[in-house]
């Protein structure tokens, strides 16, 4: 059984993902988004590449971006409210 300790970690970063999230939505276009989001829900690449209806290159492109963005973001949020 998880202590509290590590709940209020889990919650935090659950947190500060979020918000870090939302941040991010505001920089890219739906379509980039909606291609991270698919990879982040474990969908496989030629199927992400399918719905989105792009060039596997520009799927991973967008892919990328958005990830680098976000791991940034969430960083900045934890040093700033951390």
């Amino acid at each position: 059984m998880p202590n509290i300790e590590e709940i209020a970690v889990a919650e935090w970063q659950s947190y500060i993902g979020n918000l870090a999230m939302e941040e991010v939505r505001k920089r890219f276009q739906p379509q980039e988004i909606e291609a991270f989001e698919l990879f982040r829900a474990g969908r496989p690449f030629n199927e992400v590449t399918d719905v989105i209806g792009l060039p596997v290159n520009t799927v991973g492109v967008y892919k990328k971006r958005v990830q680098n963005a976000l791991t940034k973001e969430v960083g900045r949020l934890d040093y700033d409210l951390g």
